[in-house]
């Protein structure tokens, strides 16, 4: 739990904690310790204060030392904003998410490091990832030509701490990417939904997306999309031996996860596909998961999320999958995802995104990586 410290302290680089302490989930031991080490580490490199952040944030010696710690989002949040406000540079995610090898995600890291290939490493990162991270989900497809890493969150926090979540996470894919393959190339796209920072032409900034593949700003959703032709390459480290003891870790590290935490908005997700007769009603899905309407509707809310708030993201997530195929209409999309008149799904589909179906196919014939 945060001290009381935190209340007395402005909010760095923006971020309002008034607006935050609305949220439940920030306040829960989430994220393993590892992440908050790694970041301690480039603010000493940076000539910061690594203790004092560390005691500023009301983490404590012995919670440092304990490799198994679990530590609340918020308090991660809180120490990337201060060593932002103290460096005045924007670009920690995705300094810290090229640090993060495969060997710091635990058996799930060693799993993937095992892996024949890298859509197997992807497959097993998606089926697992909620034992590393319940904030943001995980998700991995294959669009025609290219592998899609696709993140999304049903929690509404802060844009400031969500741009540096998705800014780590992205760029940690990517350094992961690059790792099983034996590849250090600039390997694919990154897209983000956001604008560029402010301080994005500065040298610092450029420093790093030089370490970066592509990055591209204000897209429809986020997501590192990984060229079709790497995705079955031979990985050299495979062991399918040392492969099946780390899943074998990994579903019983899932076994004994508290259901409370992030499993039970991924078990309204495994049931919220698209299917022959639309989408799943809030009725429907209550009764799949043995609770009546009301309570379902309540442990939605202790989750920070809704019906609405999931049934949207889902859709989205297949409105952007479908676009990629030319072979489908607008009108033949919007029917599969429910709209009855395909004008109604364009303005959906331009609040989601920025952007209408027609100039998301055009972004994709220019952009779409061979």
């Amino acid at each position: 739990m945060l001290t009381g410290q935190f209340t007395n302290h402005s909010w760095p680089n923006c971020m309002k904690l008034a607006q935050t302490l609305e949220l439940e989930t920030l306040y829960k031991p989430l994220i393993p310790i590892i992440y908050l080490q790694v970041a301690l580490q480039i603010a000493q490199v940076r000539g910061l204060d690594a203790s004092q952040l560390a005691q500023m944030i009301g983490l404590k010696p012995q919670q440092l030392q304990d490799g198994q710690e679990l530590i609340t989002p918020l308090m991660h949040a809180w120490l990337i904003g201060l060593m932002i406000e103290q460096s005045g540079e924007n670009g920690l995610g995705f300094e810290i998410g090229l640090r993060l090898s495969p060997t710091v995600h635990g058996q799930l890291g060693q799993a993937m490091l095992c892996c024949a290939s890298l859509r197997q490493a992807l497959d097993i990162a998606s089926r697992f990832w909620h034992l590393r991270e319940r904030l943001i989900q995980f998700e991995f497809k294959v669009h025609h030509s290219v592998g899609v890493v696709h993140l999304q969150t049903e929690v509404a926090y802060p844009d400031p701490l969500r741009r540096i979540h998705f800014d780590c996470m992205l760029a940690m894919f990517y350094r992961v990417t690059q790792i099983l393959t034996c590849n250090m190339t600039a390997i694919g796209e990154i897209w983000l939904d956001y604008p560029a920072p402010e301080d994005a032409t500065s040298e610092a900034m450029q420093r790093l997306y030089q370490q970066l593949p592509m990055v591209r700003y204000n897209m429809p959703s986020c997501q590192y999309r990984v060229p079709l032709e790497l995705l079955d390459q031979p990985l050299v480290m495979a062991n399918p031996e040392a492969l099946a003891q780390a899943i074998a870790q990994c579903e019983r590290e899932q076994s004994l996860l508290p259901q409370q935490q992030g499993q039970f908005l991924q078990a309204i997700n495994v049931r919220l596909q698209r299917q022959e007769g639309g989408y799943a009603s809030p009725a429907q899905l209550a009764s799949a998961l043995h609770l009546s309407l009301r309570t379902f509707r309540r442990r939605l809310q202790q989750e920070g999320s809704s019906y609405q708030v999931l049934l949207d993201t889902v859709k989205q997530r297949d409105a952007l999958q479908l676009l990629e195929d030319q072979q489908l209409s607008i009108q033949q999309i919007s029917s599969q995802l429910g709209y009855r008149n395909p004008a109604n799904f364009s303005r959906v589909f331009k609040t989601w995104t920025g952007k209408t179906p027609t100039e998301y196919r055009a972004l994709l014939a220019g952009k779409l990586l061979s």
